[in-house]
């Protein structure tokens, strides 16, 4: 499968859901993504209540993001905007390349919110549990101020890239085998 974000089309995006609730059960992508939007996962993009289990992304996610707000992906899903999510029993082994274009880099909530399982939580309680991810994960940061970077690679090589306070999201038996990179492009 290809998808492709159109304007209309630009926040939500995932392989297999772009966004919603309800619950993903036993399904395997190999889909390839390309994005211009803030929240993409490998099976869904934004979650306000999505109960995942035993799925596999396996395709080749590429967004290619410039604006004035935070960027949300994951290998399994891009954002957790609502308490109660799940993520069970997943595995990633597809391919992420990202390149994020700040258009107002003096704002304090610039950020690349990326995770090799979850891009990010916003203070929303969820929980990841017996998942892998093994796949690939290069950021290109194209920012005035590339002082952020190295904050973003660590967490890009977490299961969750952003998490608003240490008590939200919690992860069990989660393996992380991601070959991550990230270039730094001063502009």
């Amino acid at each position: 499968s290809y998808f492709e974000s159109t304007p209309e089309l630009n926040s939500f995006m995932g392989g297999v859901v772009g966004g919603g609730y309800g619950k993903v059960l036993n399904c395997y992508t190999n889909a390839t993504m390309y994005s211009t939007g803030i929240f993409v996962g490998g099976i869904i993009g934004r979650s306000t209540g999505f109960v995942v289990d035993g799925c596999w992304f396996d395709g080749q996610m590429t967004v290619d993001y410039t604006g004035s707000n935070s960027m949300y992906v994951g290998g399994i899903m891009g954002h957790g905007a609502t308490n109660g999510s799940t993520i069970t029993n997943c595995l990633v082994t597809g391919t992420m390349d990202l390149s994020f274009t700040c258009t107002t880099p003096t704002q304090g909530n610039w950020r690349a919110r990326v995770g090799s399982i979850c891009g990010g939580d916003d203070n929303k309680v969820f929980t990841i549990t017996d998942c892998i991810a093994a796949g690939k994960l290069n950021l290109t940061w194209k920012h005035n101020d590339g002082s952020t970077a190295p904050k973003t690679m660590e967490k890009m090589q977490d299961a969750i890239g952003y998490k608003q306070n240490a008590n939200s999201s919690d992860t069990e038996r989660v393996y992380l085998l991601m070959d991550s990179k990230i270039l730094v492009e001063d502009s």
